[in-house]
Parts: C-alpha cells; structure tokens; sequence
C-alpha cells in the first residue's frame, strides 16, 4: 500500500503504457486494483465513483479494464482454483496492467 499510495514517488510518477496508451499512476492502480480499506468492515470496497484510467489506443471497448472489487476478484474460478489470498489477487491485478513495467524493471 504505502509503496502505491503514500510515498512521494507514487503520487507524482507518471506511467505511460504503449500498448494501449494509458496514462496512470502507481497509487491510481492500486487504487484501481484493490479499491480502499474500509476498518468497519475490515475489507477492501470499491471506492464510490472511481474509474479506471483507461486505454486510449489498441483497445475495442468491450476489451478495456473494468473495476472490480477484491471479493469479486475473490470469487472468480481462477482464484479459486489457484487457492489465492487477497494479496496475491491484488498483485496480480497489479502485474497484469501498467505496473508490469515498473515491477519488471525493478527485477530485472
């Protein structure tokens, strides 16, 4: 969380993706992938009106990201199957979109 929404870097690095020209931040993708933490119900819930940034180029509309929450991300076969908790499902919604880029550079 804080590497994606607190430090300095999160708020103020743009990432580009050429792919399909999204325009982004590390805190909108977490934001985006996980929502936000509600103590109450000591879940993660969407967050009221957020959308995604989406894809500007190479991208029919019935393809672009869509919102989901981390129960429904919970609840789909894949998950399932692959017995994962709520962090892993984060990560990889992480993996899977612009933030590849900066994770595989970091790994590389």
């Amino acid at each position: 969380y804080r590497e994606h929404c607190v430090y300095g870097y999160a708020k103020v690095t743009t990432l580009f993706t050429r792919n399909y020209g999204i325009t982004t931040s590390p805190e909108l993708e977490f934001k985006g992938a996980a929502g936000q933490w509600t103590p109450n119900h000591r879940s993660w819930d969407a967050i009221p009106g957020y959308k995604l940034p989406s894809e500007t180029t190479n991208c029919p509309r019935e393809h672009m990201r869509k919102f989901l929450t981390v129960p429904e991300l919970m609840g789909t076969p894949s998950a399932a199957l692959a017995r994962l908790t709520e962090p892993e499902v984060v990560a990889a919604r992480l993996w899977s979109g612009p933030m590849y880029e900066q994770y595989n550079t970091v790994l590389r």
